[in-house]
């Protein structure tokens, strides 16, 4: 089972749609009316930011600690997307 060769995937792809989802969730959540829409993409983000975080940290390139930066603060952004949403939903 060794010998298969399995592709291997881009890790900046990952962090960089992290980071995109977090922005994007972060800007919507502020307009009128797609506060929802901005909460959903805030826990895709999430989920693409955890993933993404846990490529960048088995990555053993020389820009792995731009890519943790990347995921990180797609984190970061879709934290607050997700929360932010939660707040102008509930209230």
């Amino acid at each position: 089972m060794d010998d298969i060769n399995v592709p291997q995937s881009n890790p900046m792809g990952k962090c960089i749609a992290a980071l995109l989802c977090g922005l994007i969730g972060v800007v919507l959540v502020f307009i009128d009316g797609m506060a929802a829409i901005g909460f959903v993409i805030g826990a895709i983000g999430l989920v693409l930011g955890g993933f993404a975080i846990n490529v960048a940290g088995k990555s053993t390139g020389n820009d792995r600690m731009m890519l943790m930066a990347f995921a990180g603060l797609g984190i970061m952004l879709s934290v607050l997307a997700f929360m932010l949403g939660i707040s102008k939903l509930v209230s």
